[in-house]
């Protein structure tokens, strides 16, 4: 899995075990809302900037965005 496939899903992750919908952290993280949606479907053009922006809203260090999973869980 690529890195922005990572993220993309750990976001939308993050995200639904918070409780929000796409609108509300778009809305919480200051991002246009339609971005919200893509971000999660690719990731595109994500600035390091905006993950800390989206980990800020889900109160999660953003280093968490970037991680995979899979390797904690050996």
């Amino acid at each position: 899995m690529s890195l922005p496939e990572l993220v993309a899903k750990n976001i939308a992750n993050y995200r639904v075990a918070a409780g929000l919908s796409q609108d509300a952290l778009g809305t919480a993280a200051g991002i246009a809302k339609n971005y919200a949606s893509l971000i999660e479907v690719s990731a595109p053009d994500l600035t390091i900037e905006t993950v800390e922006s989206i980990a800020r809203v889900l109160e999660i260090d953003a280093s968490l965005l970037l991680a995979d999973p899979r390797e904690s869980a050996s």
